[in-house]
C-alpha cells in the first residue's frame, strides 16, 4: 500500500492511496466458495474543503478490482470491479 498526503492550501487537503495483492491458493472462509488465486488493485482519493469553521466537506473516490472473483457452488465466477463516489460532510458541534 502507498499512501501520499498534501494540503495544497490551508482548507483544502487531499490524499491518495493505492494497494496490490497476488494471492496464490487462498484459505476458503465457506465450503461453497472457492478462490485459489487471484490479483486485486485497490486505490483510493479524497479531497477535503473546509467549508466553515465547524463544517468540512469530503469528496471520496474509491475504485477496486478482482479478477478470477470467488467462485460459487453454482458456478459462478468472474472479475469484480467496483467505483464508487461519495460526498460527505462532517458539523463539529
Amino acid at each position: 500500500m502507498s499512501d501520499y498526503t498534501r494540503s495544497v492550501r490551508s482548507d483544502l487537503s487531499g490524499h491518495a492511496s493505492v494497494g496490490y495483492v497476488n494471492s496464490v491458493n487462498a484459505p476458503t472462509v465457506a465450503p461453497a466458495v472457492s478462490t485459489p488465486s487471484f490479483d486485486a488493485v485497490a486505490a483510493q482519493i479524497d479531497l477535503n474543503y473546509v467549508l466553515g469553521r465547524m463544517l468540512t466537506g469530503f469528496i471520496l473516490y474509491t475504485f477496486s478490482y478482482q479478477n478470477n472473483g470467488a467462485v460459487l457452488a453454482s458456478g459462478c465466477a468472474g472479475d469484480v470491479t467496483v467505483d464508487q463516489f461519495r460526498f460527505l460532510s462532517s458539523k463539529t458541534f
